[in-house]
This record gives C-alpha cells, structure tokens and sequence, in this order.
C-alpha cells in the first residue's frame, strides 16, 4: 500500500500554471453564475443567446481582472512552495483579499484622476460601482484559491512506495 509522503516542492512554472488554471475555472464559474438568469426566466423569455453573450462578456471581463490580480499575488505564488500548515492559511487569505484589495485600489486610482466619488463607489444606472463588486471579488478570489491550494496539495504530495 503506498504511503503519501512530501515529495519535492513544486517549481514555479508549475506553480504559475496551476495558478492559471485556478483563475479560469473560477471566471467560467462566476461567469456562468453572472450569465444565467433564473430557471423561470429562462422558461419564459427563451434567450439563449443573450445568455451566451453575457457569458462570454462576464469571462473576458473577469480574465482581465484575474490577471490584474495576478500580479499582485506572484509574491505568495515564488514564496510559498506547498500549501501545509500555516501556507494554506496564508494561501487562502491572501487569494481572497487580494481581489477587493485591487478593486479598491482601483477606486482610489479612479478618484484620484478626479472621478465622482458617487458614482465609482455606489455606482449609477450604467455602472454597478466598486461596493457592490467587493462580495463578488472575494468569492472570486476564495474559489481561485481553494481550487490552487487543492492542486498545489495534489502535485505536491505524491503516493511512494512502501
């Protein structure tokens, strides 16, 4: 029976790739969630391809925030080469405050360069303003993470021989 033991750290690249990975199945999933309305307004109003543009627009949008947030996250990314112990809780934090501290830091660069304070943070008819993306951005941000500290933990810790 094989026993799990800690294996080599895994490299950046790989590291890099499982990051990647991570942000995309959390933008098809958040993009779907923004995309599909609910079942009896699917029932009534038969717009599939209304919910397919929304889709692809949510994903294009949100893949641009991710890589954006990258950015900020390729410290944690070539520091921390596992996800034991107190890396996943770090892991975990810092994926899922990364993105509303982008957003934010967004909204301050917005203002500085003399916008309406009103309108990037509660938003108008047009825009739905920086608060209400904060929620969104943390789950965003959680998902991606959950889903890398699980790969990284996959690749990191392999079955060896007894």
């Amino acid at each position: 029976m094989p026993i799990l033991s800690h294996s080599t750290p895994v490299g950046i690249q790989a590291r890099l790739k499982l990051w990647l990975v991570s942000c995309l199945i959390s933008a098809v999933l958040f993009a779907l969630v923004e995309a599909v309305p609910s079942p009896l307004q699917l029932i009534v109003l038969f717009q599939l391809k209304s919910v397919s543009r929304l889709f692809f627009f949510n994903f294009v949008l949100l893949l641009i925030y991710a890589v954006g947030v990258s950015v900020l996250y390729l410290p944690f990314l070539i520091g921390l080469k596992d996800a034991a112990n107190w890396h996943f809780w770090i892991l975990l934090g810092s994926g899922t405050l990364i993105g509303p501290t982008f957003i934010v830091g967004l909204g301050l660069i917005f203002q500085a360069a003399g916008g309406n304070p009103q309108r990037i943070w509660v938003g108008d008819d047009i825009s739905p303003g920086m608060f209400r993306l904060l929620p969104e951005m943390v789950g965003f941000g959680f998902t991606a993470a959950i889903i890398y500290i699980t790969a990284l933990r996959a690749t990191t810790y392999r079955a060896r021989p007894e």
